[in-house]
């Protein structure tokens, strides 16, 4: 299994975040070129998987285009066991 962050997998899970980051590729691809090759999966690995982006390096792209990012956290529903365990040790 791969891991980091793909263009696709962004677009699945969050694809209001892969719209923006997109819109930023269309404007200033350049001046982030590394970033899209790799977010995109344009070259791979030298185990020969594609290449990948974290998710600290897509939210440095969005605060080099001027986007402040929040992360919530908040518990599943389905989880509650699971995250009472975490939250209530």
């Amino acid at each position: 299994m791969s891991k980091g962050i793909t263009k696709l997998k962004l677009k699945q899970s969050f694809p209001q975040v892969a719209e923006v980051l997109d819109r930023i590729e269309k404007v200033n691809k350049k001046n982030h070129y590394w970033f899209f090759a790799n977010y995109s999966g344009k070259y791979n690995s030298p185990n020969g998987i594609k290449r990948a982006v974290s998710l600290n390096a897509i939210v440095d792209i969005l605060n080099e285009n001027g986007f402040d990012v929040d992360i919530v956290v908040t518990p599943s529903p389905s989880k509650k066991k699971l995250w009472k365990e975490i939250i209530e040790p």
